[in-house]
């Protein structure tokens, strides 16, 4: 428990700083507004678009959220939590022992199913079982602390080197390319941008991550008959530090940074030639979360988004499971 907490909030703190780092990375031309409603039409309707504005513009706080603030554990799933299935670079199990305790789903589901990343993954789970009926499908969860999906090679939050970061992205792929899924998921944290241990001369991250992207989508679209490619959500404030009964909901609202268009738009680019394929889909998911104007609400149907201003809210699985169903079966 204190290791898991210690975690969060490491990943918090850098999350909260993750805008004004990422800012400094090149620069990419493209609108927020397009970002986010250009494509939005395939995975969320005009209604639930609107529910996300008027979150925006909530005078008051729902009881739901309020008491929810006091329950952050669980907001994540317990499939990190409980059954860690979230690997941890101390970690001794065998990768291989891990994967096979943490499949999910029916022994008789006739499909199978890949979540692939690093705590942003995991945390995507319970809106990807909302996604995927039980009885159908099987779901092995191959994730690891601080490691992204992208062939990145990254140092940890402390800066000390991560060499078992690459070794367990080579093994991961490996293990995929073997199952020969029907689908495999895959998100990572955009933390990799400023993690990422540059070689001598260079200082712009966003590059590798493109390249990184481009290579583990490559390898997946090899091996499984679907890719489905999930940005991280933008970082918000910690609801914890922000709910008063003062202040309004608005104090705890998140907007969509200069940085998280870089990176998202770079990693768009790098992937357009594989979504030529029906086999990758990526579809916009700042737009489950955001309004058209960037403004990013801390909850929706009186449910917070972000358990830790960073990763995916198990209270609103329901919701995102819904859009992943719909991009599973619709393309940009």
């Amino acid at each position: 428990m204190r290791r898991l907490l210690l975690a969060i909030a490491v990943v918090a703190i850098a999350g909260a700083l993750a805008p004004g780092l990422l800012d400094t990375q090149s620069a990419i031309a493209a609108p927020r507004a397009d970002l986010i409603t250009k494509p939005a039409a395939a995975t969320i309707t005009r209604g639930e678009a609107l529910d996300i504005e008027q979150a925006a513009k909530a005078a008051t706080w729902p009881a739901t959220v309020v008491q929810a603030v006091d329950d952050q554990e669980n907001q994540l799933p317990v499939q990190w939590v409980s059954d860690h299935c979230l690997r941890l670079h101390t970690d001794t199990e065998s990768a291989s022992s891990m994967a096979d305790r943490c499949t999910f789903g029916s022994p008789d589901a006739t499909h199978t199913a890949v979540l692939f990343g690093d705590s942003m993954a995991i945390a995507y789970y319970p809106a990807l079982r909302r996604a995927l009926s039980s009885k159908e499908w099987r779901i092995t969860i191959l994730t690891a602390e601080q490691c992204p999906a992208n062939s990145m090679t990254v140092v940890m939050d402390d800066g000390s080197d991560y060499p078992g970061c690459d070794a367990y992205r080579a093994w991961a792929l490996g293990r995929i390319a073997a199952m020969r899924p029907d689908l495999v998921v895959t998100a990572s944290s955009y933390s990799a941008l400023w993690r990422w241990k540059a070689p001598a001369g260079e200082s712009d991250s966003l590059p590798a991550w493109a390249d990184g992207a481009r290579t583990t989508v490559s390898a997946l679209a090899r091996a499984a008959k679907k890719v489905l490619v999930l940005d991280a959500p933008e970082f918000g404030p910690q609801l914890g530090n922000c709910l008063t009964r003062i202040a309004g909901p608005a104090q705890c609202d998140g907007a969509v940074s200069d940085g998280y268009v870089n990176a998202v738009t770079t990693e768009r680019q790098a992937l357009t030639p594989l979504l030529r394929s029906s086999r990758v889909l990526y579809p916009r998911t700042v737009a489950w979360y955001c309004t058209a104007d960037g403004i990013c609400p801390s909850f929706v149907h009186g449910e917070p988004t972000l358990a830790d201003g960073v990763h995916p809210s198990t209270l609103d699985a329901a919701r995102i499971g819904l859009f992943i169903r719909r991009a599973l079966t619709t393309t940009d």
